[in-house]
């Protein structure tokens, strides 16, 4: 009797040990599902899908953007996380610069191009950027003279010295480029100065006062005529058609004057 309960008891204990197993083998089953189920398609990259980031977005995805813009020139505003308006900008002119759709919307698309732009200009983003201002001269200051002159900005002769007129030029982009006003090349003047974005110059348009007549548009008094000048000579003339004046507008003589220009020996 005692040798057949011993049996019974065995039987019993591989039955439990049986079920057990069967248990744990189930667990660990629901285990590895919840592991696919978790890591499942959206480890996988190329299936996943890029959500756009817009204005009114914020946080890392939005830095590391603005960090590119910035870096390439298109964005002179603070890197502060928050997609604003000059973000949403410098998104429409990147993209215009690129062949893009300007909608300010970073899509996959978008994001790609700037992520390849930026990792052209990493290595220059690793070299420090040597500043270039009033009293320094040389070939860097030559290259910057030529691009302000390209550019409108620079009326006097390129001579490769960075006197007050160069520094009044690089005020006036920086200006007109939303940068802040230093008159200093720093890396991001320097950026946007070189870019196929840069802002030209624009002539202030000026309105006629009380004491302009109809028939002597051409001046302002007696006292301070209007004279005409172009974007890249260094003299003032009397009249807009004297030799190479293309493209050339009015100010004052006063104002001709102050910019360092000297008459027209044609003209005057």
């Amino acid at each position: 009797m005692i040798a057949k309960k011993d049996a019974s008891t065995s039987q019993s204990s591989k039955k439990t040990k049986t079920k057990q197993s069967e248990k744990n083998t189930g667990k660990e089953k629901t285990d590895n599902d919840a592991s696919q189920k978790t890591s499942g398609v959206k480890t996988d990259e190329s299936n996943t899908e890029f959500s756009p980031i817009e204005r009114g977005a914020s946080g890392e995805s939005v830095v590391e953007i603005q960090k590119q813009l910035a870096v390439l020139g298109y964005l002179a505003s603070s890197v502060d996380g928050k997609f604003g308006p000059a973000t949403e900008q410098a998104i429409k002119d990147f993209q215009n610069a690129n062949q893009l759709e300007p909608t300010g919307v970073v899509n996959k698309k978008t994001y790609d191009a700037i992520i390849a732009a930026g990792v052209t200009s990493e290595k220059q983003e690793q070299v420090s950027f040597t500043l270039i201002k009033r009293g320094d001269s040389g070939d860097s200051v030559i290259e910057v003279q030529k691009r302000l002159a390209e550019l409108g900005y620079l009326t006097s002769s390129v001579d490769g010295k960075f006197g007050p007129g160069t520094e009044q030029a690089v005020t006036s982009f920086q200006e007109a480029n939303s940068i802040n006003p230093t008159g200093i090349i720093d890396k991001i003047t320097y950026n946007r100065l070189f870019s196929s974005h840069a802002v030209h110059y624009v002539a202030p348009v000026r309105s006629l006062s009380a004491e302009d007549s109809s028939d002597n548009v051409g001046t302002r008094s007696s006292s301070d005529p209007m004279v005409w000048i172009t974007r890249t000579g260094a003299r003032y003339h009397s009249k807009s058609n004297c030799g190479r004046t293309k493209d050339s507008w009015q100010v004052t003589l006063s104002e001709a004057r102050a910019k360092g220009l000297t008459p027209c020996g044609k003209c005057y």
